[in-house]
């Protein structure tokens, strides 16, 4: 499985790769929303892991973006639980609050794979 770190924190990305690879993940990480569309619209990942505060978008308006450009599964890292709830009704597809440990990023990846990617309108394909 592959899965593709939007975070703009050297420290944070670091500390999202290592313990996705040490669950047998490759990792791709990138710390701008724009090269992430990217990136995703050329394939081949099954989960992006994006922070809501990059350098190039806010909260709602990145979630919004990386949806329009891709079906995969977004699982949102956030500090705050309500901007978690902005950020589903925007479309992404799970939600994960600091700080974070190994057991609660595995779970969280795992119960926004369950659910399967939503469409716009917020329903599961």
């Amino acid at each position: 499985m592959r899965v593709l770190i939007l975070e703009d924190s050297e420290m944070s990305a670091y500390m999202f790769s290592f313990l996705m690879e040490k669950a047998g993940w490759a990792t791709v990480v990138e710390g701008s929303l724009a090269a992430g569309i990217e990136l995703v619209r050329n394939g081949g990942f099954d989960l992006v892991i994006q922070d809501v505060h990059l350098d190039d978008s806010d909260t709602v308006d990145g979630i919004t973006k990386m949806k329009a450009a891709t079906d995969v599964p977004v699982l949102v890292i956030t500090a705050n639980g309500a901007t978690a709830k902005e950020c589903l009704g925007a479309g992404a597809d799970g939600y994960i609050t600091k700080p974070i440990g190994q057991e609660e990023l595995l779970k969280a990846v795992q119960e926004t794979l369950a659910k399967g990617p939503r469409r716009k309108d917020n329903e599961a394909y």
